[in-house]
């Protein structure tokens, strides 16, 4: 039995839906920057970002005052939502991949199958991450489209590539967190609605906490636990390389989420 081929098929109509809607939401927020570049609409940008409160210019990473008509800083400001949600989409991935059948009520016909626990968990990991690749190569081509139709004359798109490169790497990082995550709550709960809230707020707590993180030197800690932050589209963009702090971690959460799914469904009592 080819459970990859199953939960792929399951999956991929959900991730168009997915890609379509970023891809929607890349493109229109694109055509504005031609308007934002002008030098008027800056000096706009500017005072109002000025007048804005200090906790808020945290909130949504504008501290470093970002020059809207450099279209790398624009489209770094504009992605940090699509971030968010792609995070949001890996969690669901993940908490939907092991659970689905106990929650469908279907559990049976699959272990009548000969399949063993292990190689389920094995075929279902590698169907959410290669349909979120798929998911991340759309929004990649539609961003770099989008890029390279409104790049201004005295920009080089060519010098740009390695800056929006790594802000899908860094994407990857930490939906991939997020994405193991879920697949470690979807190991340990017996329902799929009752473990996406879970999921959800997962992602949101964990961004507030970053947040958290740069408004006291108190908490700074809290950016350790804040997977969006390790990968803020506007320090990728200035920087052009991931933290390498937030690399090890990152890359440690994974294999430790993941392998705690393997031995707790391994020794699940499956609910038939």
């Amino acid at each position: 039995m080819n459970v990859f081929r199953l939960e792929f098929r399951s999956g991929r109509k959900g991730i168009l839906i997915w890609a379509l809607i970023m891809a929607a939401v890349i493109g229109i927020f694109m055509c504005v920057f031609p308007s934002m570049s002008g030098e008027a609409m800056g000096e706009v940008m500017e005072n109002a970002l000025q007048a804005m409160p200090q906790e808020m210019l945290e909130a949504f990473n504008l501290t470093d005052m970002p020059d809207f008509s450099r279209i790398e800083e624009y489209f770094a400001y504009v992605f940090q939502y699509i971030l968010l949600a792609s995070a949001i989409l890996a969690a669901v991935m993940g908490i939907g991949s092991l659970v689905r059948e106990e929650s469908d009520g279907t559990i049976e016909f699959l272990y009548a199958q000969p399949v063993t626990r292990a190689a389920i968990v094995t075929q279902k990991i590698l169907a959410n991450v290669f349909l979120f690749l798929i998911y991340t190569v759309i929004v990649a081509l539609v961003s770099l489209g989008t890029v390279y139709l409104f790049l201004p004359e005295n920009e080089n798109f060519m010098e740009l590539l390695p800056k929006l490169g790594i802000v899908f790497a860094g994407m990857l990082l930490s939906c991939f967190i997020f994405m193991a995550f879920g697949f470690f709550l979807s190991s340990v709960t017996h329902s799929h609605k009752a473990a996406v809230p879970v999921a959800v707020g997962t992602v949101f707590l964990t961004y507030f906490a970053g947040i958290a993180s740069k408004l006291m030197d108190s908490l700074s800690v809290l950016w350790y636990f804040s997977p969006v932050h390790y990968s803020t589209p506007a320090t990728l963009v200035a920087n052009e390389a991931i933290d390498i702090h937030a690399g090890i971690i990152g890359g440690c959460a994974i294999l430790l989420f993941v392998a705690l799914s393997y031995i707790w469904y391994l020794n699940k009592d499956l609910k038939i």
